[in-house]
């Protein structure tokens, strides 16, 4: 059932390897059945579509284009990412330079990835304050898939892929560059956290924050956001704990990425360059 690479009849996604070949997957399918799609399925509801069709198991409709995968079949269980589809309006749309197809140059261009994760409010009781961090980073749900064992500093979650040893086209997203931006994404969250409850600028009540914007924030706690990468804070509606139990659902990053319409040419080169982009995830080591 939950391995991509057999051939299997269902699909189980839940964690960055399988999100990984399910999207290339349903990127080669949405092109493949295009002219089908784009005239029977509304546009928000295009993704959602293309799962049902590949038998994805665990993925929930939640309406307005937002996918969520859970950590149980059907929908049970918590969640464990949602997923949206850049449709144009929070940055530009991807487009593919044919004329770079048979170039070593990867051919896509306007490729971004969002990702919107949730902070917990600042405790009115200042004495809680280190206990909600501590929670918070245990729960690990601002790394997307990587919080399937214990949180963000599960054995899957920073598990470093090994860098290729060949050079890779310009403009492809590889190396040991990716896998100290996601060490450094780790890293800089709960600083984040603690940077806004410390910081009277920021309103205690309700959040709305672009970190690419706030220079301010970035410069303090020297942290570069990767290119490509355009982030979103927002609060959560309740504490990473209630009643003893880790709220998975409201701490849920949702990631917004690209799912191109097919150029009219060199669609299989137009694939593995997508797919060498990785612009179906905000970070890489899984």
């Amino acid at each position: 059932m939950d391995n991509l690479n057999t051939g299997s009849t269902s699909i189980f996604v839940k964690d960055v390897a399988t999100w990984e070949m399910l999207w290339q997957r349903a990127v080669a399918y949405y092109w493949s059945n295009y002219q089908e799609i784009t005239e029977t399925v509304s546009s928000e509801d295009v993704l959602w579509h293309v799962l049902k069709s590949l038998n994805v198991i665990n993925a929930v409709n939640e309406g307005n284009g937002i996918v969520a995968f859970t950590s149980e079949p059907g929908g049970n269980g918590h969640k464990i990412v949602e997923i949206t589809v850049n449709d144009g309006s929070s940055f530009p749309l991807p487009k593919y330079d044919v004329s770079d197809a048979y170039r070593p140059i990867n051919g896509w261009e306007n490729l971004s990835v969002g990702l919107t994760i949730r902070i917990p409010k600042k405790p009115t009781d200042k004495s809680q304050a280190v206990e909600v961090l501590s929670q918070f980073v245990q729960l690990g749900m601002y790394y997307p898939f990587g919080q399937a064992v214990s949180g963000a500093f599960a054995t899957e979650s920073v598990q470093a892929v090994q860098p290729a040893m060949l050079d890779s086209q310009v403009g492809d997203r590889t190396g040991v560059e990716e896998v100290d931006a996601d060490y450094d994404w780790i890293q800089f969250v709960p600083r984040l956290a603690a940077y806004i409850w410390g910081n009277e600028s920021f309103n205690q009540e309700t959040l709305n924050l672009n970190v690419n914007l706030n220079k301010e924030l970035t410069n303090s706690l020297g942290y570069v956001v990767s290119e490509g990468l355009v982030v979103n804070g927002e609060y959560a509606a309740e504490a990473p704990v209630v009643n003893g139990q880790f709220n998975h659902n409201a701490y849920v990053s949702r990631v917004t990425v690209e799912f191109p319409a097919p150029p009219e040419l060199e669609q299989p080169m137009a694939l593995a360059d997508l797919i060498a982009k990785g612009a179906n995830n905000p970070f890489t080591s899984s």
